[in-house]
């Protein structure tokens, strides 16, 4: 009797233990830092070379990397409170969320669930687009030795909003190439930028 007791104990002390790990994760436009903190690459984890401009600026490079399963991001929403994961709770906007790096690939992000967090396309001006935009001028900015590696890297993971009004010399988000920036990619010249209010 007591064994069972103890067993019944054991299993509630366990089931309240792994409830609280699920949707215990705050959101706003900025990801929970207790959970996603940001991590990068090292030594020659960048697609089996070294993380250098060598390697990351490379024409492709972000695709040979960008390796989250859908288990991955399932845990992702499930601790940002979303269950139902994309287009649900938060992430209930025209266009979903993106399971987004903090860190981007293109700057030497990793795929670790320390680095990744539902971001919305629309609903909040500070969307996963205007993010995708920071994401390209940081690129362009270690590229062209503007800005070391850990700079850029500890800039987008501890404020991305701050590192976008810095380094975009804005405090209104804008948004010149909807994420998909040839022009940063290829050091093209940078477009004219257009304001966003996307809600």
């Amino acid at each position: 009797m007591m064994a069972q007791r103890c067993d019944l104990l054991l299993c509630s002390v366990l089931l309240c233990l792994t409830s609280g790990v699920a949707g215990t994760c705050r959101h706003s436009d900025l990801p929970d830092s207790d959970c996603t903190p940001g991590a990068h690459f090292s030594g020659n984890e960048c697609g089996g070379n070294p993380c250098t401009a060598e390697t990351l600026c490379k024409s492709g490079y972000s695709k040979t990397v960008r390796k989250v399963p859908d288990s991955e991001k399932h845990a992702v929403y499930e601790a940002y409170g979303l269950p139902g994961y994309d287009h649900t709770g938060f992430c209930d906007v025209d266009d979903g969320c993106e399971v987004d790096h903090l860190i981007s690939l293109e700057i030497g992000g990793s795929n670790e669930q320390t680095n990744l967090w539902p971001q919305p396309y629309s609903g909040t001006q500070w969307n996963a687009r205007v993010k995708d935009t920071l994401e390209n001028k940081l690129k362009k900015l270690f590229c062209t030795g503007a800005m070391e590696l850990e700079e850029t890297q500890s800039c987008i993971s501890q404020d991305w909003i701050a590192c976008y009004k810095k380094h975009m010399q804005t405090d209104e988000p804008i948004e010149s190439c909807g994420g998909r920036c040839d022009w940063l990619e290829e050091g093209g010249q940078e477009a004219p930028a257009v304001a966003v209010f996307t809600v």
